[in-house]
């Protein structure tokens, strides 16, 4: 499935999206049958071993958080270019354009990593955001320069 034009994100959006997406559902076959079979121990006190030491559930899985890590970087990374050019239209901006919207066929964003990888997915894939409902992670604190791309 294809983000193009979603919520009126650009195509430099929209491709961190379709990217994303894509990623994930290549990893959920094998991420979901390591899911099912932890689901399936129990330890000594009959507790479930998935739910005790997973309790976020299968997108808790280092390839998850892995794969999230790189596209929210991406995500970070667009958004300074963004910010950036926000700055230098609003340099331009003179008294002569004043009422005006500006040019909006322009660039979009910028949009928090988190709210386009996983607070829209409701919207653009409704199968993986089964998993994601309840996916809190941020990697505040790192360093995104370290990241591959």
């Amino acid at each position: 499935m294809s983000a193009a034009g979603f919520a009126g994100l650009d195509a430099d959006y929209t491709a961190i999206i379709d990217a994303w997406t894509a990623e994930l559902h290549a990893v959920m076959p094998e991420i979901e049958a390591w899911w099912d079979a932890l689901q399936q121990r129990l330890n000594a006190s009959g507790e479930n071993i998935a739910n005790l030491h997973w309790p976020a559930g299968l997108v808790a899985h280092p390839r998850i958080l892995a794969i999230y890590r790189k596209h929210y970087f991406k995500v970070h990374r667009l958004n300074l270019e963004r910010y950036a050019q926000q700055t230098e239209d609003d340099d331009e901006d003179d008294e002569s354009n004043w009422g005006e919207d500006g040019d909006e066929e322009g660039a979009s964003g910028p949009v928090p990593p988190n709210l386009l990888l996983v607070e829209m997915m409701s919207e653009y894939d409704t199968e993986l955001f089964k998993h994601f409902k309840y996916f809190v992670y941020v990697p505040i604190g790192e360093d995104p320069s370290l990241e591959m791309c």
